[in-house]
């Protein structure tokens, strides 16, 4: 069996705003992300957890760009 890495990333002030360590994670593995993430990055997977967040990522039309959740 061969494992693939998944990045899980949050977005809470603990993570760095610089987008250079985003750039190529996506080479490591797939990515889930959460919320506003995709005004840095683009995901493979996003969350929504709340109805604002999830009306305003469907105004910014965020699942034609990735598997959204809401």
């Amino acid at each position: 069996m061969t494992w693939k890495k998944a990045w899980i990333l949050g977005n809470g002030p603990s993570r760095p705003r610089e987008e250079n360590w985003l750039k190529n994670i996506s080479d490591y593995g797939t990515v889930y992300g959460c919320n506003a993430l995709y005004r840095d990055f683009m995901p493979d997977f996003i969350f929504s957890v709340d109805a604002k967040m999830t009306a305003q990522m469907c105004l910014d039309e965020v699942g034609r760009k990735t598997i959204h959740y809401a």
